[in-house]
């Protein structure tokens, strides 16, 4: 998978609305699934999937048939997938280090400047936020 390019931090100063365009990101990070996602009475079933070159991530209830439509070459529109394209988006296999290096880094290094800088981490219970920010821990990855 390719590296996305560094992100800046949003610096308290900006000379234009250009660069303040560069300096506002939104990254997507998937979870692995859990040990009680994929040892539950259900089958798990995985309901998204990140393009190729990590800009975009498509959401489905049933990712076959988005592509059985491509494998036909057809053009149909499969009822309930969504994508969603944002600056840069991490896969499931994305690594702690990985995330740290290519996102977080360049703006802990211009808080360490003097910046003013956010890393905001959003979204329901159960979604990754603690995954993203941490990465699994011996206690609970077994949740």
């Amino acid at each position: 998978s390719s590296n996305p390019p560094p992100v800046a931090a949003f610096v308290d100063n900006p000379s234009n609305a250009s660069e303040r365009s560069r300096n506002f990101k939104v990254v997507i990070r998937t979870r692995p699934p859990l040990a009680r996602e994929l040892h539950n009475d259900n089958p798990f079933v995985n309901t998204v999937r990140v393009d190729p070159g990590g800009k975009s991530i498509t959401v489905c209830e049933d990712l076959s048939k988005v592509d059985e439509s491509v494998e036909m070459g057809r053009k149909t529109t499969v009822a309930h997938a969504h994508t969603f394209t944002f600056d840069y988006v991490y896969d499931q296999s994305a690594t702690q280090r990985h995330v740290y290096e290519t996102t977080a880094r360049p703006i802990v290094d211009c808080s360490l400047s003097g910046y003013n800088a956010t890393i905001f981490a959003y979204g329901q219970t159960g979604t990754g936020k603690t995954y993203t920010m941490e990465g699994f821990t011996m206690g609970n990855q077994q949740s």
